[in-house]
């Protein structure tokens, strides 16, 4: 969730690129931060880098807008092979 002081905003994540399983919808914090949900790389032989997208979708609450702000979230995406 992305926030500036009390205020926040929705987030939703996803993931393009080099995987296999890319995401062709945003996913809800919930559904993406899920231990079940995971990614896997393409590999191809020889070739020394891959692009990997992580797209973030913002959302204010729909009661009412947002203060105007610099709005900050942490993300560690980890990957291994």
């Amino acid at each position: 969730m992305l926030s500036n002081g009390s205020e926040t905003l929705n987030t939703a994540y996803k993931v393009t690129g080099s995987v296999s399983n890319p995401d062709s919808a945003f996913k809800d914090a919930s559904v993406f931060f899920n231990s079940q949900n995971a990614y896997t790389v393409i590999h191809e032989k020889e070739k020394g880098s891959y692009p990997i997208n992580l797209e973030v979708q913002a959302t204010s609450p729909t009661s009412a807008a947002p203060e105007e702000g610099l709005y900050t979230c942490s993300v560690i995406l980890t990957a291994t092979w």
